[in-house]
């Protein structure tokens, strides 16, 4: 497959994961299916393509197994090879304006199939009448993640959790998540995040609120924020920010992943260096206030 196959491919699936209600011709759903199979068995889903023109359009189908690429979500597409040839569908479908069509997807998983997970991208293009000559089609996915029961687990490796930011000026920050999944079916990683001080936990986070899954024999790195980290537009805007999450000192963070035995920490200190500063003015002016007092009672 070329480096421009792969990268508009690529780029079809996060229009679907990231933009779903883009106003074009084209609607596709759900952005992810889930099945579980035994091998030797089938069953049919069902994808919903909506055609929002104003006149009759054609829509053409295709599928592509993909595999990770990296550890921040990226995949490559194999083509139709592997558990694409597994889904069975029209190879196309004409709605008039404005018409959503159900659309069964038979799924077939062959004898002898090795147990675990296989993805597998279903791709609805845009067809551009002959006459129009237009190139700039639309194309949206929809990944389906195919279990193929049997020995399956998840086993979570290597797992690392780090602070992004060492000191802020308030209780907000974001937190660096690491893992590998050394088993044979995706995961979706759960847990908690523990935030605390001396005085005991102040916070306690989900581990994965964005369901980041993580493919077989792959690793994936993320980041889970809370609070207000942007950098304020003024002293009042900074003041306020450190007012509503106000905090001082040293926090630690606990990362608990559920099937992993071991927790993770991390740590960072609340520097909330506005609100010192003007203490600090203000204890200033009130000993300079005092010691004038004095220096005038001892002349008079």
């Amino acid at each position: 497959m070329s480096l421009r196959s792969l990268v508009s491919s690529f780029a079809a699936v996060l229009a679907v994961l990231l933009f779903p209600s883009v106003s074009r011709a084209l609607t596709v759903g759900p952005a992810i299916l889930d099945v579980s199979l035994e091998a030797g068995s089938a069953t049919t889903v069902q994808v919903i393509v909506g055609n929002n023109a104003a006149m009759y359009q054609t829509f053409d189908l295709s599928t592509e197994a993909f595999e990770p690429s990296g550890e921040k979500g990226q995949s490559i597409f194999l083509g139709k090879t592997g558990a694409a040839q597994w889904l069975i569908t029209d190879a196309s479908v004409t709605l008039q304006p404005g018409e959503n069509h159900r659309l069964p997807v038979s799924v077939r998983v062959p004898e002898g199939t090795t147990p675990g997970s296989y993805q597998v991208a279903l791709f609805v293009t845009e067809r551009a009448a002959a006459e129009t000559g237009v190139s700039n089609l639309q194309r949206l996915g929809v990944l389906l993640f195919v279990t193929v029961k049997g020995d399956t687990k998840v086993e979570w490796a290597n797992p690392s959790f780090s602070a992004v930011f060492p000191s802020v000026a308030s209780l907000g920050n974001a937190f660096e998540v690491r893992l590998e999944n050394q088993g044979n079916v995706f995961g979706s990683p759960s847990g908690t995040i523990e935030i605390s001080s001396v005085f005991g936990t102040t916070k306690v986070l989900a581990l994965n609120p964005q369901d980041v899954r993580v493919l077989p024999k792959s690793a994936r790195a993320y980041t889970i924020g809370f609070g207000d980290t942007r950098t304020p537009s003024s002293i009042i805007d900074r003041l306020k920010q450190e007012w509503s999450g106000l905090a001082l000192g040293p926090y630690k963070a606990t990362m608990k992943l559920d099937g992993y035995a071991t927790a993770l920490q991390t740590s960072f200190i609340v520097i909330p260096t506005a609100t010192l500063s003007i203490a600090f003015f203000i204890l200033l002016f009130v000993v300079l206030i005092g010691w004038w007092g004095r220096r005038v009672r001892r002349t008079v």
